[in-house]
């Protein structure tokens, strides 16, 4: 693990050092001009980088940035969508009654993932305009959480298994990758066994790669996958390629069956459970909340590219 970590930081700096801007000397007298033109300024602004980050990929202070901004007539604040209020509360009426627990970070992706580009501001004045009260309690239950950190897509993936329909013997599993907070499966099945969280473990990594690590809890669930991290020729246990630990600390894929909660599902909650449970329980069929796009949909809301940042990546190195 150390060994990739530090080949991915030489290759970070090497890209880095090739992607910096050029300096030209003039005709004139004076320090060389960075060869910075307005199509690169352009392109890295309608992709949402900041001024500092724009600096740091192409290798400039914040303030050649900004000088050559101006002198090309650009700024932050006119790479937002020319949408009116009115509009924009239409869209987020629209995102809610198909999400009704969106809040400010989930509602800026739905409406990035639709083209719209909006200060987050104004999507807190929305959400108060429309839904003030759904909005107050997802304030009131933020929980002040550790910080954390993951460096790059693909280097952590947390799994877990949500059981708050076991007794209705469905079990929901899930993975979210650490980095874009992409859910990279969420499935419901009908046991907790190993071998199928295995099977959906290895169907995400066949559609998205493997991660460099994967965090759950100390489940038999999760024995299988721990094995084949463990064993697999890219990563083995000299890699701390399997962590484990409590279920309460695996903070993204808490926060994510927080985020993919669905508030009505006809089932009576505070209802009793019967002291014995027949062997088989008779599920009458429900409407299901989502249609297929919106299904679909789900992912893009966290993530607005099919490859958790890679095709991001590889578009700004080939501009550059």
């Amino acid at each position: 693990m150390e060994q990739m970590e530090h080949q991915s930081r030489q290759e970070l700096q090497t890209r880095s050092e090739e992607n910096a801007a050029r300096q030209v000397s003039r005709a004139s007298r004076g320090r060389p001009s960075y060869d910075i033109n307005e199509e690169q300024l352009s392109f890295l602004l309608e992709k949402g980088f900041k001024v500092s980050e724009i600096s740091k990929t192409i290798g400039v202070s914040k303030q050649t940035i900004e000088r050559r901004m101006a002198f090309f007539g650009l700024s932050v604040s006119g790479m937002f969508s020319n949408i009116g209020d009115y509009e924009l509360d239409d869209l987020v009426r629209e995102a809610l009654n198909s999400h009704p627990i969106f809040g400010l970070r989930m509602m800026k992706g739905y409406l990035q993932s639709k083209g719209v580009r909006v200060q987050r501001k104004r999507i807190r004045y929305s959400l108060l305009r429309i839904d003030p009260i759904g909005l107050m309690q997802c304030w009131k239950m933020a929980i002040k959480r550790r910080t954390y950190n993951v460096k790059y897509p693909l280097s952590l993936w947390h799994i877990d298994g949500n059981h708050k329909l076991i007794n209705w013997r469905i079990v929901i599993h899930g993975g979210i990758d650490g980095y874009s907070r992409m859910p990279v499966y969420l499935k419901a099945s009908d046991n907790n066994r190993a071998e199928t969280v295995l099977r959906e473990f290895l169907q995400s990594v066949e559609e998205f790669g493997l991660p460099s690590r994967v965090r759950a809890d100390k489940g038999g669930e999760n024995v299988d996958v721990a094995a084949y991290m463990l064993s697999h020729p890219q990563r083995g246990p000299g890699t701390v390629s399997m962590i484990t630990g409590e279920s309460t600390h695996n903070q993204r894929i808490e926060r994510l069956w927080r985020d993919e909660h669905v508030e009505y599902y006809g089932i009576d909650w505070a209802g009793p459970i019967p002291d014995q449970m027949p062997e088989q329980v008779d599920v009458p069929s429900v409407e299901c909340p989502f249609d297929e796009e919106q299904l679909r949909n789900l992912p893009e809301n966290t993530c607005h590219t099919h490859q958790q940042g890679i095709e991001l990546f590889l578009q700004i190195l080939e501009f550059l």
